[in-house]
Parts: structure tokens; sequence; C-alpha cells
């Protein structure tokens, strides 16, 4: 069971499951426990990403292009039932102020429920799929696929729980631990050749390994089924998340969709596996900071001094870390591709530098998602949704009469020219205004040009050596000796980036944490 405590109101003779789970909170440490959470899950992620870059380098030389498409395509039907796997209930759980046992187990059998009832779903649609497609292995591939949705379904409270409790290290533990077993097993079936099953063992494993590690270090067990008081607005807030993602669903998941109607597996796995590449460094950066960010801001919308202070201090430090990178994934799209895909992969690397490109508004668009949820602004967020829908999606579709390469031209276009509509929509209510984010833009945006600059003219020179991993390594190393440079001569980087460097020295051990004032 839980260590947390019931409410101080409660009488001791009162239904047990109108206790309430867990809700004090320190306003005046949030900014340190975001940036030590922080930290602390990015370096986990970190540990994944180098495993996942690994694994990926490894079964793009062992598995075709063929393999990957294949998956690819399972997508379009898979990623639009994982949606309702969650209903938005993990979401409902760690926004919401106060909750108690009873709403948390009542929450847990309907996630299960769900789950089930997407798992048949999944597994009656296989064959529809493989008809759409003209693709019929993709029956077998696709009803595997549908035991997933049964393992998200009784993953999500043990998630929320643990979230809930701003349990940053046990969050980290579970990110890391899930996808190195799935790396694990993908590369044990690819040796066995195995084929495209090597990618369905990975996606398999991972959420059996998440599920197993959520359900031991959560600290919390559900009861029963029985109503619980409250469980209704919680369905609520839950449903105005799912239509959200719902209407979003094609922004990730169309451009597959007309690369794999209009052309053909292959061209669909180089696009899919660079996009898969792109997304690495998301995850790294901005996907650790979600678990951190909406319970902390959940806790602060009515102190709204501390809310903007750390909503603004984590958006600078993010842009700072993204910005420059994201433009140095494109500019070296060359030796990237031939370090981890191989040469075969040649084809994606046009693909590979666009896709980079339309990522720059990732952050953004997580950020507007912590401001949204956590002020419970549902509505803003499914008008979000419909705009940026309808923009990506025709864009994709006039982009594919280009390749591969055009549809991820569109969506470049459509993400940059639609943001700066999704900063003013995100800020016109709260207490963090447009002008507080586009500030923390600006070391990021001013780091990114300089450092570009640097990386172009060593490429200039024509003397780099052939050896993509060298090459790579003298233009990553001179970029981000300019960058560095230019954060340290700019007054408005200078402070945020010596508190990542205080925040990284705490989190190692080699500095001493500052003790708060009273």
């Amino acid at each position: 069971m839980s260590r947390s405590t019931s409410s101080p109101g409660s009488p001791s003779g009162s239904d047990p499951s109108d206790r309430v789970f867990v809700s004090a909170f320190d306003a005046a440490q949030a900014s340190g426990k975001v940036a030590r959470g922080g930290a602390l899950m990015i370096a986990a992620n970190l540990l994944g990403f180098v495993v996942t870059l690994t694994s990926t380098a490894i079964l793009a030389r062992l598995l075709t292009p063929e393999a990957f498409g294949l998956i690819a395509m399972t997508a379009t039907l898979t990623a639009l039932l994982m949606m309702f796997s969650d209903a938005g209930l993990t979401q409902a759980t760690i926004q919401r102020r106060e909750i108690t046992y009873g709403q948390l187990t009542a929450l847990f059998w309907i996630n299960l429920a769900v789950g089930a009832g997407l798992a048949v779903a999944c597994f009656a649609a296989a064959p529809f799929l493989a008809w759409f497609y003209g693709e019929p292995g993709l029956t077998d591939v696709v009803r595997v696929l549908s035991v997933n949705f049964l393992l998200l379904g009784a993953t999500a409270q043990f998630s929320a729980v643990i979230n809930r409790q701003l349990r940053f290290k046990v969050t980290a533990l579970v990110q890391l631990l899930a996808p190195i077993a799935g790396a694990a097993a993908a590369l044990v079936f690819a040796w066995l050749d195995f084929g495209v099953w090597a990618l369905v063992a990975q996606l398999v494993v991972t959420e059996i390994v998440r599920l197993g590690a959520s359900v031991s270090l959560a600290h919390w067990f559900p009861g029963l089924p029985r109503r619980a008081k409250g469980v209704g607005q919680m369905l609520r807030f839950g449903g105005n998340q799912l239509l959200f993602n719902v209407v979003v669903y094609l922004v990730p998941n169309a451009d597959r969709i007309f690369i794999g109607s209009y052309l053909n597996p292959h061209v669909l796995g180089l696009y899919d596996r660079s996009a898969q590449m792109i997304r690495l460094p998301q995850r790294l950066l901005i996907m650790p900071l979600t678990p951190v960010m909406l319970p902390t801001l959940s806790r602060l919308h009515d102190q709204p001094d501390a809310y903007r202070n750390v909503y603004v201090g984590a958006m600078s430090k993010l842009t700072m870390a993204s910005f420059p990178l994201t433009i140095a994934i494109a500019l070296l799209a060359p030796e990237i591709v031939s370090i981890l895909l191989g040469a075969q992969w040649e084809e994606a690397v046009p693909i590979f530098a666009v896709l980079a490109i339309s990522t720059l508004t990732a952050p953004i668009s997580r950020a507007n998602t912590w401001l949204w949820i956590s002020q419970g602004r549902m509505r803003t967020q499914l008008c979000w949704g419909l705009l940026i829908t309808s923009t990506t999606v025709p864009a994709y579709f006039v982009g594919v009469s280009w390749g591969a390469v055009g549809v991820a031209a569109g969506a470049a276009v459509a993400q940059l020219s639609m943001h700066p509509i999704a900063i003013w929509m995100a800020t016109r209510v709260g207490p963090v205004s447009w002008r507080d984010i586009v500030g923390s833009f600006v070391p990021g945006i001013v780091g990114a040009i300089g450092m570009s600059a640097v990386i172009l003219a060593i490429r200039a020179t024509g003397l780099l050596p052939a050896n993509p991993f060298l090459s790579a390594m003298i233009l990553g190393l001179g970029g981000g000796i300019g960058l560095v440079a230019i954060y340290s001569l700019l007054p408005s980087a200078r402070r945020p980036l010596f508190e990542m460097l205080a925040t990284l020295g705490q989190w190692t051990g080699l500095a001493k944490p500052a003790v708060p004032s009273s």
C-alpha cells in the first residue's frame, strides 16, 4: 500500500476509500525540485538514448528498410488506438489537487477495461489494415501487438501515482529499464534472423517490463472494482484530453499514411527510421520534463509568481539545449545517417535533414501542454489541436507529390508557421505572458545561429576527413565550443547556463545543494 496519509480533516471512522492520497507540496522548493528532477530524468534518458542509439545502429544493419516500413504501417492503427488506452486519465490523476484511494482504484479498473477492449478491437482490425496496405504479413504482426493495449491499460494508474508523488528517481528508473529490456529482446530476435518480429518483440517486451517495474515501485495497489465520488469529474477531464489526442492523431501519423499508400514500404522505412532517429533527442531533452513539470505546475497555479518562475526557467534551459541540438542534427545529417544506419541508408539523408528542421517547434508544443493541462484549459488545447491538424495534414498531402522529402518539407512549413499562434493561445490566460515565452527563446536562438555559423565554416574549409565518425566529431566539437563561448558572452544565457551546471553538480554530488531560506 501507499505510504501516503489521509487528509487531516478525515474522521477516523470514515470509508478508507475516501482517504486522500498524497497532496503535500512545498511551493518554496518548487524550482529546486524541478531542476533536480529534470536533471535526473534527463540523465536517465541519456543512458536510454545511448542504448537506443546503439541498438538502432545494430538493428539497421541486421534488418531491412522493409521491416521498419512494415512496423510503421502498423502504427497507423496502433497509434490511434493507443490514445484511447490511457483515456486521458493519467493526466487527470496528476492534475487533480486531491485524489482519494477509491478514485484511484476506480480509474485503474476503467483503464484496464478500456485496454482490454482496445486489444480486442486491434486484433479484429488486423486483416483490414493488411488489406489497406496490400501486405498480408501485417495481420499476424498487428494481432501480436494487440496485447500491448492490455499492458498499457494496466500500467496507466501505477505510472500516474508515481508521477503524482514527484518520485523522480523511480520514474527515471522505469523509463530506463523498459527500453533497455526491449532493445535487448530486439537484438536477440534480429540476430536469430526473425526479421520484422525483432521489432515486434521490442515493443511488447518494453511494455511488459514497464508494467512490472511500475507495479512493484508504485507503493500502491488497487482494490476491488467499486464506484467512487468525484470520478465523473475526472472522466470529463480525461475525456477532453482524449478528444485532443484524437484530433491531433493525424499530425504524427498522416505522413506515414500518405507515404505508405502512395509510395512503397522501402520509402516508408527510410522516412520512418529517419523520424524515429530525429525524435531521440526530443525524448532525451523534452519528454523527461513532462512528469516533472505537470505535477509541479498543477500545484502552483494559485501562486502565479512561483508558477511563472518555474515555467520560464524550464523553457529557457530547454530551448538553450534543444534549438542548437536540432540545427546541429540537420547540418550533420550525412555523417549521422552513415554512422547510425549504414551506407545502404544514404537515401535517407535529405529526409533526415528536413525532418530535423520540422522538430524545432517540439519544445514549444510540449511546453504549451504543460500550461493548458495544469490550468485545466482543455477547450483551448482542443482548439489548437483542430488548427494544427487542419494545416499540417494538407501540407503532407501536397508534399507527397515530391516524395518523402516533400512530406518532410510540408511538415516543417506547417509547424514553423503555426506555432506563433500556439504561443498566443497558450498565454491569453494565466500568469505566463507571450513576452515571457519569447524572451526565454532568445538565448537558444542566438546560440543556434552562432553554432551553425561555426559548423558551416568548418565544413567550408574542405579539410574534413572522409571518415564520417571523425568528421562528425570535428564538426560537433567545433560547434559545441562555439556554442559555449556564445552562451558565456550572452548575459541572458549566463544565468541559465550556470544554473544547469550547478544542478548537474548537485546531482552528481560534486556540489552541495543550496539550503532554501526560511
